[in-house]
């Protein structure tokens, strides 16, 4: 025997061993304080990195805003200009060849300017001059009025002005009926107009329309216009190597221009309408239209703000420009992707350095720890055998058993745990045998005591002088007879939890072929269907047979006809069970024997019980299906 503080001393030197089992937790430590930092330095990194991108939205959005009242300057300031001296070159009414040189003053004005696109006046009597740059670039004049009979004619002109070629007429002009006129006249100052497209080309522009007066009287209005798109690449060169976007949106709401080309009007042709930037076709620019609008107002930017768009994240600004007695508003959208793909390359560099670092210190470890790791997983693979039943498999750890630690205890628990392994399964297979032999036992005393119960049937039966009281007795046995079946079949299997429908519905048939004694007059076919049914559902199945085939013996054919009754019972795909009981007879409209005596209310009774449905068809015969699950 082996001395106690021996024993003790065993385990601690024991003990010293295995603290090196602890590696591996010191691992884990160490990947998740590696975990951590990384996280946290991630974080840091990209909170900063998403601070600076909010400045600079707003830096971009105030520049932007900067870019946009300067571009529109020169348009106020162009058409407070022409207003100014525009009657004074008219000179009376009817007086073409003033018109003719103020047209040519139009088309000087405009080459001063090559970011205006249209100079023109338009006047309260209906006469109109103007100047526009094309395509091309080149200038060419246009006059309405009377001299034109209320025609826009657009003449092609020299370097002076001078009209040379017509190149084309637009009848019934009239400058009063146009929104820019209208919207001047509205306001009484100088005001921007809203889009609207030229009547000379359709393309779109915004005009600063600006009063005219004469000695103190209303007597037209200048226009200066520009293109949307000349707006649109303007916003557009703003903030394009940061993955910027920007919007121009009226003190309306409505969209004014877009950088990357997305529609700021709906519709075609007479239908045209304008869009509010909340209800753009663009998900980026409804979204940012969205993310500035709750910002609340901070001097001339009303906001910055993240947001998201189709997935993806977003910095925006909203910045304001003041232009014409109007308040536009610029509103920003940077791309957190082109901010944060060098900090996630740098991030995942790291983690790549990291996992090296981690991949190193799990080498030196498995060295370290593998004079205790190799013990254990031999014990580990040791007690993945023990099987009850199978006895020799703790015998690989019984040389472990005799180590003075922790692992040779576990060790000896184990041989000790495969003995009473051993024992508690001998115990309940006796256990198991015995409970089979009571239940088998049970089965067969059940069925012998419905047999009895047939039998006492039988002979009161025969006692009887009445021919249709003596058939109830019959039919009563049958139904019996029916119900022991299932019994001898659970007794002679040992099978308890289910039984075979192909055998139990044939033994129903060899049954009902003898006891109704009809043999000759039709054939019984049992139309296998390889299927198990519980007890508590083989019986209703088997009684619902034993009705419908004992009805159909009895009335399908009558004066010796012949035919047969098919019988089945089969599982569809999607797992629903259909009974089906089929006779070629005379069918229900010739007297089939359907009209709802016991059997028929038995059947239903039957049907509910199984929790099914029963549908039933006479086409030269009777077919009855009972579908359940």
């Amino acid at each position: 025997m082996q001395h106690p503080g021996k024993r003790r001393a065993g385990r601690t030197r024991g003990f010293s061993r295995l603290r090196y089992a602890l590696i591996v937790p010191m691992l884990s430590l160490f990947a998740v304080a590696l975990g951590v930092s990384w996280t946290l330095s991630m974080m840091n990194s990209r909170n900063a990195m998403r601070a600076t991108a909010l400045r600079l939205a707003e830096e971009i959005g105030a520049h932007a805003a900067e870019r946009v009242t300067d571009f529109l300057a020169k348009p106020l300031a162009v058409g407070e200009a022409v207003a100014a001296w525009a009657p004074l070159q008219r000179g009376s009414t009817g007086d073409g060849a003033a018109m003719d040189r103020l047209g040519a003053s139009l088309r000087a004005t405009l080459a001063l300017f090559p970011e205006i696109n249209l100079v023109s006046v338009g006047f309260a009597d209906g006469e109109y001059v103007e100047s526009q740059r094309l395509a091309d670039g080149s200038l060419r004049v246009g006059r309405a009025g009377a001299e034109t009979a209320g025609a826009l004619e657009l003449w092609e002109s020299d370097a002076r002005g001078n009209r040379t070629v017509l190149a084309r007429s637009i009848p019934s002009y009239d400058p009063r009926k146009r929104p820019w006129y209208q919207r001047a006249v509205a306001a009484g100052r100088t005001v921007w107009s809203e889009p609207y497209a030229l009547v000379s080309d359709g393309s779109f522009a915004i005009a600063a329309s600006v009063p005219v007066h004469s000695k103190g009287e209303f007597v037209g209005v200048a226009t200066v216009d520009l293109a949307l798109d000349s707006l649109g690449t303007l916003i557009g060169g703003v903030g394009d190597h940061e993955g910027g976007f920007l919007v121009i949106v009226d003190d309306e709401g409505y969209l004014v221009a877009t950088s990357d080309g997305s529609p700021t009007l709906a519709g075609t042709g007479a239908d045209l309408t304008r869009l509010r930037a909340g209800d753009s076709p663009s998900v980026l620019t409804s979204d940012l239209a969205r993310a500035c609008s709750g910002a609340e107002p901070s001097g001339r930017t009303r906001g910055v703000s993240r947001f998201e768009s189709g997935g993806s994240g977003f910095l925006g600004s909203c910045a304001e420009v003041e232009t014409g007695g109007s308040v536009w508003t610029v509103l920003v959208a940077l791309s957190e992707t082109s901010f944060m793909a060098p900090l996630e390359l740098a991030d995942r560099q790291n983690l790549i350095l990291l996992a090296f670092a981690l991949v190193g210190v799990v080498a030196s470890a498995w060295a370290v720890a593998d004079r205790v790791v190799g013990p254990i997983l031999l014990f580990s693979a040791t007690a993945a055998k023990l099987v009850p039943g199978e006895t020799g498999a703790a015998a690989a750890v019984e040389g472990l058993a005799r180590r003075p630690d922790e692992i040779g205890s576990l060790a000896s628990s184990f041989v000790d745990l495969e003995r009473r392994l051993e024992e508690s399964f001998a115990s309940l297979n006796r256990s198991l045998e015995e409970k089979e032999v009571l239940l088998r036992e049970v089965h067969h005393r059940v069925k012998n005591n419905l047999q009895v119960i047939s039998s006492i049937l039988s002979i009161q039966a025969s006692e009887l002088d009445d021919a249709r009281a003596r058939e109830s007795f019959a039919v009563c046995q049958d139904r019996i007879q029916t119900m022991a079946y299932v019994h001898e079949d659970l007794y002679q299997s040992g099978s308890f939890a289910d039984i075979s429908m192909d055998s139990y519905l044939g033994r129903i048939l060899e049954g009902l072929q003898a006891t109704v004694g009809v043999t000759g007059k039709a054939a019984l076919v049992l139309v296998s269907g390889n299927v198990r049914l519980p007890l508590e559902k083989a019986i209703p199945c088997g009684l619902v047979v034993n009705e419908l085939v004992t009805n159909a013996l009895k009335h399908a054919f009558p004066s010796g006809r012949s035919g047969s009754i098919r019988v089945g019972i089969r599982r569809e795909p999607d797992g629903v069970l259909e009974l089906e009981v089929a006779d070629d007879g005379i069918g229900m409209s010739e007297g089939h024997g359907r009209e709802g005596g016991i059997g028929r209310h038995l059947v239903a009774s039957l049907v509910a019980q199984l929790g099914g449905a029963e549908t039933a068809s006479s086409d030269g015969g009777v077919v009855v299906r009972v579908r359940f699950a």
